[in-house]
């Protein structure tokens, strides 16, 4: 039953989220994922947290009759933090990795900037988790959905390049351990405009 699922949710902060105004277009997706316990760990007794990052790849724009329209190609890198199911009751935790493809559409008769989009330039998209909430479906399954928004900004730094990789860092190998999660106390993670935590409600 619904009412017997406990979720573990991150909602992002009214004031995370860019200023419209700044916005040229923007567009929300989903991604729903169900995550499985390493071979090698133990069993979930209690899923204690989730964090996210949404990272873009790729951006490339191809030409349609309803618009020029961009693929946008991503990961999200995860950490799933849990108490066993033994004796002990040790806290164990997996990363997993998602990956994901959505796009953006410009009309023909709108601009994707301030200025006159001309047919070669490109903008770099910008990425952030709007929602995330888990749950713990069985001993070794944790389900998994994200509402993430991917958008452009006005003043967004144009490519002549019919592909973009937008100016993000490479995910560094420690990533997850110097990492402090959520956007409001990730002080220390170049990653904080984009990392995200989700933790269970204590009591």
């Amino acid at each position: 039953m619904m009412n017997n699922i406990q979720l573990i949710e991150y909602k992002c902060d009214m004031h995370h989220y860019p200023i419209m105004d700044n916005v040229c277009n923007y567009k929300q997706f989903t991604v729903h994922e169900d995550l499985i316990v390493p071979e090698g760990k133990p069993d979930i007794e209690d899923l204690l947290e989730v964090r996210a990052y949404p990272h873009i790849d790729v951006c490339k724009s191809i030409d349609t009759p309803f618009g020029k329209k961009f693929i946008i190609i991503g990961n999200i890198t995860q950490k799933i933090l849990y108490v066993a199911n033994v004796s002990c009751q040790s806290v164990h935790f997996f990363h997993a990795s998602r990956p994901f493809c959505t796009f953006l559409e410009i009309p023909h008769h709108k601009s994707i900037c301030s200025t006159e989009f001309s047919e070669h330039a490109q903008c770099h998209p910008e990425i952030m988790v709007e929602y995330l909430c888990a749950h713990k479906v069985g001993d070794r399954e944790v389900a998994k959905c994200l509402i993430l928004v991917v958008w452009f900004s006005k003043h967004a730094h144009h490519s002549p390049d019919s592909h973009c990789h937008p100016p993000y860092p490479p995910i560094p190998h420690d990533y997850h351990m110097h990492c402090g999660g959520s956007i409001t106390n990730c002080s220390t993670c170049q990653y904080s405009s984009t990392c995200v935590l989700a933790k269970k409600k204590e009591g």
